[in-house]
């Protein structure tokens, strides 16, 4: 079961589709959804950009994906 949730949260996204923040909604943050889904698919505003700063941390990874 795939879960999907909404966020007024604005992301950084490059292009190899990876999605980046500097707010608590990481990726350790989404995954605890888990636990009772299979899936996790986040719904946001996304910037593409060439490069992110090194601080910045990943919000997408297994099981956890931003709406196509």
């Amino acid at each position: 079961m795939r879960v999907k949730i909404t966020t007024e949260s604005r992301f950084l996204m490059t292009s190899d589709k990876v999605v980046w923040t500097n707010w608590f909604g990481v990726y350790r943050f989404w995954r605890r959804y888990l636990d009772v889904f299979d899936e996790v698919e986040i719904v946001g505003q996304v910037q593409r950009v060439d490069r992110v700063d090194e601080r910045l941390q990943q919000v997408t990874g297994p099981s956890v994906s931003r709406q196509e």
